[in-house]
């Protein structure tokens, strides 16, 4: 009987063993297949239209490529998460943000900040070796103190985008234009950038307007531009509910001339030909939708994707993922998510790499001592207003950007040197406007 009972016992625990055994051959391979997350950190402005489409396209790439597995790179496949805050435009909180995310939340990549300080987010990129992909244009931004920020998003290589623009308004007669913008530190840059292109298309920048932030009647300011006998003015930061008021109040005041409001939606242009009628026409703008120019048939996927996923297709925020795409690249590049082998890889970015938008490509800036490949010239489309509805007229490419703000900045010896060094940028597969050899005509 007690032999019996003891056959049981063994029987019940070699049972059990078997039972423990299979679950810890079942479980192992599971645990040692367990996703590796790459978390990745985005600071932006949600009070801002770009803000909130930034957003939705982090999600909507975050879901897309989770739902195929992940991201593969190298033997590792990662789950992507993108977290995008909110700093809800106060300088104090692009700050905390930003360490919230890096402290926190353990990203060791930020990219796509918009509206967010570049300095300050330069500045804390370098002190905890964080790559940064975001915007700016400020010189300060580009300089070689900072080696862990590149500006994906940016204007300074953005001059051919004006003088495109510039230029056909000099054909139509302009002679003389006039920089209008809200005052701030930004707006001083922006005026002498906007007017370096001017007067390479051979029209003569007069002295800028800049007007408080909070201005309402934009009647006195309409009155001056007529006075001054401006052919062509540019709206450059005034956007919004100020440009529809300052077109309308140079409706009002009689001036006749070309307008180069930089960019304008769809409700906002809505509202400024409810107002000025055929006033407007012939006008050219940014044309960020790439609906109808877009040929990559990867981009054309996202932008199906966008619009299944969200009902109805925004633009506002396609220009302003630029950091994704070529982070993007620079990991399938690399095959690393390490930050200091994309890092090398960035400073000596190769070519371009398409966007939403069109290609984008980062280039040194030897006239400030910074010779790894840093500042973004961004290609992307030149609408123009015809019979109250905007058109897509022409596409700005990457190499137009990058030779004509050399030539319109007056930095074309610096480039030479550095070009003599290092050896000419490869530009994407585009047909330019703007060749090396107009550097010195």
């Amino acid at each position: 009987m007690k032999r019996r009972k003891k056959m049981k016992n063994r029987s019940w625990k070699l049972w059990i063993g078997s039972l423990v055994l299979a679950w810890m051959m079942i479980a192992l391979p599971l645990a040692a297949q367990a996703q590796k997350v790459l978390k990745i950190g985005c600071n932006t402005n949600f009070k801002t239209k770009e803000g909130i489409e930034i957003k939705k396209w982090h999600d909507l790439i975050t879901k897309a490529v989770n739902a195929q597995g992940g991201w593969k790179v190298g033997n590792e496949t990662y789950r992507l998460e993108i977290i995008t805050d909110d700093n809800g435009g106060d300088a104090t909180k692009v700050r905390s943000t930003m360490e919230k995310q890096i402290f926190r939340d353990g990203v060791k990549i930020l990219l796509d900040n918009f509206l967010s300080n570049e300095i300050t987010s330069a500045q804390i990129c370098e002190e905890n070796k964080v790559l940064g992909l975001g915007e700016g244009f400020r010189p300060d931004g580009a300089k070689s103190d900072f080696n862990y920020y590149y500006r994906t998003s940016g204007i300074f290589f953005g001059r051919a985008f004006h003088y495109l623009i510039y230029r056909d308004y000099y054909k139509k007669g302009a002679r003389t234009g006039l920089f209008i913008t809200p005052e701030g530190e930004a707006a001083r840059i922006q005026a002498e950038q906007y007017g370096a292109a001017m007067t390479l298309a051979g029209i003569k920048p007069l002295t800028p307007i800049f007007y408080l932030p909070d201005t309402v009647d934009f009647g006195p300011i309409a009155t001056k531009i007529k006075s001054q006998k401006a052919d062509m003015v540019e709206l450059a930061g005034a956007g919004g509910s100020q440009a529809i008021d300052i077109i309308s109040s140079l409706n009002d005041a009689g001036w006749k001339g070309s307008i180069s409001p930089s960019s304008v939606n769809k409700s906002q242009l809505e509202s400024i030909v409810k107002k000025v009628g055929s006033y407007f026409d012939g006008t050219e703008l940014l044309y960020f939708d790439p609906r109808g120019i877009q040929k990559d048939p990867e981009m054309l996927k996202w932008l199906d994707l966008y619009t299944k996923e969200y009902g109805e297709f925004n633009e506002s925020g396609c220009f302003w993922t630029g950091g994704w795409w070529i982070l993007r690249d620079a990991v399938n590049k690399t095959k690393s998510v390490d930050v200091e082998v994309l890092k090398k890889y960035l400073d000596k970015m190769p070519t371009g790499v398409m966007t939403l938008t069109g290609y984008s490509q980062l280039f040194a800036r030897p006239d400030l001592g910074n010779y790894r490949t840093i500042d973004v010239a961004p290609g992307h489309g030149v609408g123009i207003i015809k019979n109250g509805k905007m058109e897509y007229f022409k596409q700005v490419t990457v190499k137009d950007q990058y030779l004509v703000s050399i030539k319109a900045y007056n930095l074309v010896d610096p480039f030479k040197k550095y070009w003599e060094k290092y050896g000419k940028p490869t530009f994407p597969p585009e047909k330019s406007e703007f060749d090396f050899a107009d550097l010195d005509k």
